[in-house]
């Protein structure tokens, strides 16, 4: 099922609004990704035998202070 444009903008509106809230999962795409794996950061390290604070992972570091 595909919704128009319109129907899109309905849905996503608050539901004060009359919408029914829906956001795009687009928009928090990338942080809730970056949320992701710095909560699970410690069990990467463990899953491919990286040692904490001796393997460096500099993209992912970079990330987390960008």
């Amino acid at each position: 099922m595909s919704l128009s444009d319109d129907q899109w903008f309905q849905d996503s509106l608050p539901a004060r609004n009359g919408g029914l809230g829906v956001r795009r999962v687009s928009s928090p795409a990338s942080s809730v990704f970056l949320a992701s794996a710095a909560g699970t950061r410690q069990l990467q390290d463990q899953l491919l035998g990286r040692r904490t604070g001796i393997d460096k992972d500099d993209d992912f570091d970079q990330c987390l202070t960008g």
